[in-house]
């Protein structure tokens, strides 16, 4: 099954409730053997340093 999770959060530089429960849903899935593509979008310029592999 292919799943596909979108969130219009920012995910770099945050590491409060909303994208931690949105990468865990994310790895919850792909340890299930899911076909996982998480999406989102980030205003941010330059680097992007993301608290979650």
């Amino acid at each position: 099954m292919k799943i596909m999770l979108i969130t219009l959060n920012q995910l770099s530089d945050f590491c409060g409730g909303a994208e931690k429960v949105f990468s865990n849903m994310a790895n919850v899935f792909a340890e299930k053997n899911y076909s996982v593509c998480a999406l989102y979008f980030d205003k941010s310029s330059g680097g992007v340093n993301l608290f979650f592999q």
